[in-house]
């Protein structure tokens, strides 16, 4: 037993491999990019933590009071009965329908515990409202942050390439102009500028 214990813990430091890829993430700007975005909207997702908190402890406190039922002594769980059938209630307690509510807010739709009755149909119905604007508005933040994080990769890439290519020009323009073998060539020499494709 301590040698298949000594295994697992072999095999948990030998997954700390997989982080070398993290190297790799330095030779994409896109990473770069992600990385920066995702510290710049450190708010947007503290706001979308609170407001989700927020709604599971709402939405479940309240689907719980709709759909738990009543407490059965016998069997020991709350029971719920619809058109004269009864059953086991989903919502055994307000944690419980927590997980409902996550599942619905987050827009999945698991489908392992739904409402029986109309009030909690219409219940959950505004929590799948809630949870896509929820969602749409932070999202649309990080991605309006995003999208302005690429723009000034791209602007400061073109900047590195334009004066790459200057230093270039100008170095071989200096030669030419230096060197007097050369200097009816570098004369009728017509290179473009760089700057002049801007």
């Amino acid at each position: 037993q301590s040698s298949l214990s000594n295994l697992r813990i072999i095999r948990a430091v030998r997954m700390i491999r997989i982080f070398r890829a993290a190297k790799l993430f330095n030779r994409f700007p896109g990473f770069e990019v992600t990385t920066r975005v995702m510290m710049k909207s450190g708010d947007v997702f503290v706001m979308l933590l609170v407001f989700v908190g927020i709604g599971l402890v709402f939405f479940s406190t309240i689907m719980f009071m709709i759909e738990a039922g009543d407490w059965n002594e016998e069997k020991g769980y709350y029971e719920i009965c619809v058109k004269d059938e009864c059953f086991r209630s989903e919502f055994q307690s307000i944690p419980e329908s927590m997980w409902w509510c996550l599942v619905t807010l987050a827009t999945v739709g698991y489908g392992d515990a739904v409402p029986l009755t109309n009030n909690g149909k219409f219940v959950a119905s505004i929590t799948m409202i809630a949870g896509v604007l929820l969602l749409a508005l932070p999202t649309s933040v990080i991605g309006a942050t995003f999208m302005s994080e690429w723009g000034h990769l791209s602007i400061m890439q073109t900047a590195k390439r334009v004066i790459l290519e200057s230093k270039k020009y100008v170095n071989q323009h200096r030669v030419c102009w230096l060197s007097l073998i050369s200097l009816d060539l570098c004369v009728l020499d017509k290179t473009e500028s760089p700057l002049d494709t801007l």
